[in-house]
């Protein structure tokens, strides 16, 4: 049972990447050389129910392969020129 009197704080990094320029053949080399991997995430639940959320994931080091370009951006420098 969910106990909804409990909050969630949720909090991200300062630090993004902006990746630009990819393309389906990108993929598929990505996943002909296993830098792209399904991660089967299914569940059953208490009543049997089951349910599926395959994803394909990525590491970062590998992220080069998937796009033409990337950025690491700070969002406090961008949010202090503002």
């Amino acid at each position: 049972m969910l106990n909804t009197s409990m909050k969630q704080i949720i909090s991200f990094l300062n630090n993004v990447k902006l990746c630009e320029g990819t393309s389906p053949i990108k993929l598929i080399e990505a996943i002909y050389d296993s830098s792209v991997y399904l991660d089967p995430g299914s569940r059953v639940k208490e009543n049997g129910e089951s349910k599926a959320r395959n994803q394909f994931r990525i590491t970062l080091d590998k992220l080069k392969c998937l796009y033409n370009s990337l950025e690491d951006i700070d969002l406090d420098e961008i949010t202090e020129g503002s």
